[in-house]
């Protein structure tokens, strides 16, 4: 045997195996990436600094976002959630088995092959259609909030990209949605002061770790002031009978060596919020956790990844106009996180 036939079996057979046995080659068993992300080891990684580029656009934008074009109002029909993959991020058990999350939806169809692309142009400060959640008016950095009600004409889009270490929570009903960006390093874990410097940053003149600044009180401004920037959650969007309400939080992962699903890096927090939430609206059974595995910025290989993929990145969309049927849908990485589809 050639030695280069033998290194095109060693491609190959781990394919044929994966596809004799039924099982995608984008579950996590089968993907080289997870390998990588997964050995992190136990060094601490730098926080995710906040930076704001010059691209920002601020959620308020004046434009006027056009309904889905008409190579996007293709019928897709019920897909398993598994079928994605969940390639990069908490483990499929971690999302929730409803079954009204994988009815008939009429969105721009998204499948393992296209999942990259779509996730990666739709959060682009690029896209003109496309809210930017971490908006950053006069390039001051904190944690933000975007909010608005549906009608029966715009799509809505929500969305960001670059996220190493923050959290993000959507909160969304048939009659609006609620999306928060906020900084690990503002509101979790501050960095060091030579990871600052590192940065760029003054160790002197950085703010201080404000979980209620940053988190609680932009949340629910009758807590208390707030340091961040967007709308306090409204509850009455999102309190009636027949709101089909549901609530996500992206958070990442805890590091180490072969960390499973579930152990979050800010339980605790993560834990408060999420009681926040429910306190706010008690009508929610529960709140899905997704956690991801962040990218490590002090890697060239994975530094190059951010932007490229779904990695890091969060994204919202609602439409009115599909098939006269309504819908929304969550997506955290390459994870459908929820969907729900009404007629008018």
């Amino acid at each position: 045997m050639s030695h280069g036939l033998g290194k095109m079996l060693l491609i190959l057979v781990p394919l044929l195996v994966a596809f004799a046995s039924g099982r995608s080659i984008y579950e996590r068993s089968s993907s080289p990436h997870l390998q990588v992300r997964d050995n992190t080891g136990d060094t601490p990684l730098p926080a995710c600094i906040p930076r704001c580029g010059p691209k920002c656009i601020g959620p308020y934008s004046s434009y006027s976002p056009p309904s889905l074009a008409a190579s996007e109002r293709r019928s897709l029909a019920t897909l398993d959630i598994r079928d994605f993959g969940i390639v990069f991020a908490g483990d499929a058990e971690r999302l929730s088995p409803n079954p009204q999350y994988v009815a008939k939806r009429n969105l721009y169809k998204v499948t393992p092959k296209n999942v990259d692309s779509f996730i990666k142009n739709k959060v682009s400060t690029e896209t003109k259609s496309t809210r930017q959640l971490m908006w950053c008016p006069e390039n001051d950095a904190t944690s933000t909030t975007v909010q608005t009600t549906f009608d029966d004409s715009n799509k809505v889009e929500i969305g960001t990209g670059g996220l190493t270490g923050c959290t993000v929570l959507t909160v969304v009903s048939r009659r609006g949605v609620f999306m928060a960006h906020f900084f690990e390093s503002l509101a979790f874990d501050r960095p060091s002061d030579e990871e600052l410097i590192d940065a760029g940053e003054d160790p002197a003149t950085y703010p201080a770790l404000d979980y209620n600044g940053q988190v609680r009180n932009l949340v629910d401004r009758t807590q208390g002031d707030t340091e961040g920037l967007g709308p306090a959650l409204d509850v009455s969007i999102f309190n009636q009978d027949d709101d089909n309400t549901h609530a996500f939080i992206m958070t990442p992962r805890q590091w180490g060596d072969g960390v499973a699903g579930g152990i979050l890096q800010f339980t605790g927090s993560i834990n408060t919020l999420r009681s926040q939430v429910m306190g706010l609206l008690p009508a929610l059974s529960d709140v899905t956790i997704y956690d991801y595995v962040r990218l490590n910025m002090e890697d060239p290989a994975q530094e190059d990844e951010l932007y490229t993929n779904a990695r890091g990145s969060a994204f919202f969309q609602y439409d009115p106009k599909n098939y006269k049927q309504k819908g929304w849908r969550v997506f955290y990485e390459r994870a459908l996180q929820g969907e729900d589809g009404w007629s008018s």
